[in-house]
């Protein structure tokens, strides 16, 4: 009975991988001819890939966080410094115990401030289609290779993939663990939802402030914390600072649907699909690129705080010695017409019999496989980015006549430029209320030209609106 157990087993067990064997067999006998596509037509004839790019692309920028220390990573005079500040400001023990026990946070040294707008994210849609599809043949795109290339690299540079979508998945680069090489590689199965994005948050307090190894810190009844006000940055863009950094899933992928492989130098992306049985590759695939100016150029900005009580009144009489004007400077790019190329390779799979058509592992086709030979009779020229496309948004105030506002700062005359709606109608509205013609001292000017600019009288100010230019 054993010895029979044992031949029956046997013969099972050779006879499976005899199928298994048969099985592999047959697909390799099942490929009748590869066909090179050669021309353009006889490309377009089967794939036609397509690429549109949104109309504008979209600012983002990093903004730098305070610096924390503790006081034991402070120098032995910090340290004595910190405690003699404390024991001054706080006369309960147990307060200036839990004082020293906080995190000093370095509040924003008075120089001048930088707002750089130089980076952005592009959004492109690359159509693939098939264009045998709906046709008496029968196929699917297996595999496809396309490369986005800069066609002038001393304008911009990338920076990153943000986002990539297909009809597959969807993949936010920010929700995916980077490790250090030159290429992602993302398998099947993925179902990551979102878009990377950036917040500010933004946090004020008015304090007592000392200095301490060179940092300014706040120690107020045995609080510390930002003395003025300061800007911290969350982001989840994850890929955008990971130029050359391989993505690679966290969690175990089950369910295999394609491969989706790609790499982003400074000039150029290429993004890499394999399909799957019974998974045609023709989609239009989403892709937000990060990218960078090169040529930029930066102007004189003045900064205005201090206008308001916590309450949101204005500031006036005694209040004033509050007003504080920061000066710092605005980068954007001089950036005009940059164009992109297109160009891929693809292999599609033609069922020549359709014995398979039921078959989900397509292990009786017999396939003709059409693959493209020359990359080079794919390229297409795009534009990428239009003149005008990367002018940074600025408010100003004006009246109906043309007088800009000015303000005379250290003897030189500088038009008052806003990098947000919010500044600028805080300060106007700040302007109608009190109606001061200068500000802590800095005179405020009207004229269409800062050359004939002429001080500014209280009658003018009901004429000034904000425009955005």
């Amino acid at each position: 009975m054993m010895r029979a157990l044992v031949i029956t087993t046997f013969l099972l067990f050779f006879l499976s991988n005899l199928a298994g064997q048969s099985k592999l067999t047959r697909s390799f006998k099942s490929i009748k001819d590869v066909v090179k596509l050669d021309t353009r037509a006889d490309i377009d004839s089967v794939v036609q890939i397509g690429l549109f790019s949104a109309p504008k692309a979209s600012s983002y920028s990093v903004v730098s966080t305070s610096v924390k220390k503790g006081i034991y990573e402070l120098s032995e005079k910090g340290q004595k410094a910190f405690i003699e500040a404390a024991n001054s400001k706080v006369a309960d023990e147990k307060k200036l115990v839990e004082t020293l026990g906080k995190t000093i946070v370095s509040i924003p040294s008075p120089k001048p401030f930088h707002v750089e707008k130089t980076k952005f994210i592009k959004k492109l849609e690359i159509d693939v289609r098939d264009m045998l599809r709906g046709t008496k043949r029968v196929g699917r795109i297996e595999e496809l290779y396309i490369k986005l290339k800069l066609d002038d690299t001393s304008n911009i540079t990338f920076l990153g993939f943000n986002n990539i979508a297909t009809k597959y998945e969807v993949v936010d680069f920010g929700k995916i663990g980077l490790t250090r090489s030159q290429n992602f590689t993302i398998n099947a199965g993925l179902e990551v939802a979102g878009t990377g994005s950036t917040s500010n948050t933004t946090t004020s307090t008015a304090a007592k402030k000392t200095v301490i190894d060179g940092d300014t810190v706040d120690i107020s009844d045995g609080v510390t914390g930002v003395g003025t006000t300061g800007s911290s940055n969350t982001s989840n863009l994850g890929a955008s600072y990971a130029l050359g950094r391989t993505i690679t899933e966290e969690r175990d992928v089950k369910r295999r649907r394609i491969v989706l492989k790609g790499t982003i130098n400074k000039y150029e992306a290429i993004i890499y699909q394999e399909g799957a049985p019974s998974v045609n590759l023709n989609d239009k695939i989403s892709i937000e690129l990060l990218f960078e100016t090169v040529n930029n150029e930066s102007e004189f900005i003045l900064n205005f705080s201090g206008l308001y009580n916590s309450d949101g009144t204005v500031r006036k009489g005694a209040d004033t010695i509050q007003y504080k004007i920061s000066y710092g400077y605005l980068t954007t790019p001089t950036q005009k017409v940059d164009s992109i190329s297109l160009e891929y390779e693809f292999i599609y799979r033609e069922v020549a019999n359709n014995k398979g058509k039921k078959s989900l592992g397509e292990w009786d086709d017999e396939v003709v496989f059409l693959k493209t030979t020359n990359r080079d009779s794919t390229r297409t020229k795009y534009k990428f980015i239009s003149k005008g496309e990367l002018k940074a948004d600025s408010w100003r105030i004006k009246d109906g006549s043309s007088n800009y506002l000015y303000a005379k700062y250290f003897g030189r005359t500088y038009q008052l430029k806003f990098t947000s709606l919010k500044d600028a109608t805080s300060f106007l509205m700040w302007l109608y209320q009190t109606q001061y013609t200068s500000f802590n001292g800095t005179r405020l000017l009207k004229g269409t030209r800062k050359s004939t600019a002429s001080p500014l009288v209280p009658s003018d100010i009901p004429n000034f609106i904000v425009k955005k230019e």
